[in-house]
Order: structure tokens, then sequence, then C-alpha cells
């Protein structure tokens, strides 16, 4: 539906019901006994005006950035964030995401960096649920440092979360990366400890095996967890698994390799520990 219209009606049928609410006493009261009872309870008629008035305000002043979704101009919505960025001090979460989605679409993960280095040169403290978002060209190149100057912060702050395991997943990579294999090893295991989501298991594990020669603690918890993952997922699973979370977390749909690699790891398949940087 178009969002002009949209619109329209959306006024047209709080206006009606506005309308319904105003005159339905009348056929009891009569019109004398009406305008009392409104003029008694003025502020009804008045807080149903407020709260259209504000959702009117947020659509018309929302108006450019709504059209651009509707009409899926990525190039368009780019721009205008864009310019956004340069004029504010700071995106509000939300236009942060359609800025850091417009990038990806159009390939312009140097403007997702420039974005996170505006905000931590101006100090802006950036909510974690934004902390994968923003860290992703990092992961995709690899730039193990950075991942981890970046995201100690928000692992030092909370363990649980929705987000956490996420972020902790992409320090372990980076950990791995830079060869430091003993707190790797620690982070993975607060992973596969904690988690509930099958993918995350699965690459958490993944990445672990990467380690069972160097650490005799490593098979002791890896290989249960995986009989009982491979027991647990059919290939149906999987599939509806991963098509949701790429609605959820971004960093799943540019893992397709690492993916499959960590399921054909998974039916019996040997690990690729000289590819952990190319996979994701």
């Amino acid at each position: 539906m178009k969002f002009k219209l949209l619109f329209t009606l959306f006024n047209v049928i709080l206006g009606l019901s506005f309308l319904l609410l105003f005159f339905m006493p009348l056929p009891v009261l009569g019109w004398n006994s009406l305008v009392k009872f409104w003029l008694e309870n003025w502020y009804i008629a008045g807080a149903f005006i407020l709260v259209l008035g504000t959702l009117d305000a947020y659509f018309v002043k929302n108006w450019k950035l709504l059209r651009l979704l509707e009409h899926e101009d990525w190039q368009g919505l780019y721009d205008y964030l864009e310019k956004l960025r340069l004029k504010k001090p700071v995106l509000s979460p939300s236009r942060t995401k359609l800025y850091v989605n417009s990038c990806l679409i159009l390939r312009k993960p140097t403007s997702i960096n420039d974005l996170r280095q505006d905000y931590l040169q101006r100090q802006v403290q950036i909510p974690r649920s934004l902390a994968l978002l923003l860290a992703l060209p990092l992961i995709l190149e690899g730039r193990s440092g950075e991942i981890k100057t970046f995201l100690a912060p928000y692992l030092k702050k909370a363990s649980h979360g929705p987000e956490i395991g996420w972020l902790r997943w992409a320090y372990s990579f980076a950990q791995l990366i830079d060869h430091e294999w003993a707190s790797a090893k620690e982070n993975l295991f607060l992973i596969v400890g904690d988690t509930r989501t099958p993918l995350l298991q699965l690459l958490s594990l993944y990445l672990l095996d990467h380690l069972r020669g160097r650490d005799d603690e490593v098979p002791k918890i890896l290989d249960p967890l995986s009989n009982d993952l491979r027991r647990r997922m059919t290939d149906a699973d999987w599939k509806k698994h991963i098509e949701g979370l790429k609605e959820q977390v971004v960093l799943v749909l540019f893992m397709n390799q690492l993916i499959s690699d960590a399921r054909h790891w998974l039916e019996g398949g040997s690990v690729k520990p000289s590819n952990i940087a190319q996979e994701v």
C-alpha cells in the first residue's frame, strides 16, 4: 500500500472514530447535555487531538525517509542519511540501522567505518544493539585488532543478553586470527555454555575445533555438545533456523561459506584451520 494512501486512511479512520465518540451520547443526552458533557470532559477530546497531532507530526517529520523506504530507493536513502550524519552529532538508533543497511546494499563499507569512527571520536555511547552492525566491516575484513578494541568494552559491561553471544563470537574470531588460543577458548566456552541459538553454538564449536590439538580440555567440551547438536538439528531445521536469523543478525547474511564449512564439519567433515580469516 502506498505510504500517502496509508497516511490518509490513518487520519480518516481516526477522525471518524473521534466524531463517533463525540456524537455517541447525543441520542441519549440531547444537544444541551452533550455540550455540557464535553465542556466538563474536554480533556478526553484534548488527549485524542494530542495523540493524533503527535502521530501526524512524526509522519510529516519523517515523510521523505518513509517515501524513500517505500520506493526502496537505497541510493536516495543513503544520500539523505549521509547529509544528516554530517549535520548532526549522532543518528538515532533506527536511522543508524537504516544507514548501515543502505551502505551494505550499495556496498559502501567505508561509510560504515566512517560512522563508527565519528561516534568514537565524539565519544557517543553506542548501544550494544548496534555494536555488531557497526563492527561488520571489521569482521568481514578480518581486522582483528580493531575488532577487539571496538568490542572489548561491551564484553566487560555485560555477560548476558540477546546480542552478547554474537559479540563474544566476533571477539573470539579475532583472537583466533591473532593466535590468542587460551583467551579464545575461554570466550568460546562461555558461548557454548550459555547460548540457546543453534547456529551460534555451531559456529562456536567449529572455532573451538581449531583448538582441538592445542588444549586437552577442548575435546571434553566440544565432542558431547557437537554430538548433541547433530542429533537435534535436521537439514530442514537448519534451513528454517538460518533463514530466520538472517532477519535478526545481519552478520549471518555474509557467513554462507563459514556456515557451510561448519555444517560439513558437524556431519563428520574436516575443519579448515588455514581459512579461518577468509571464510567470513
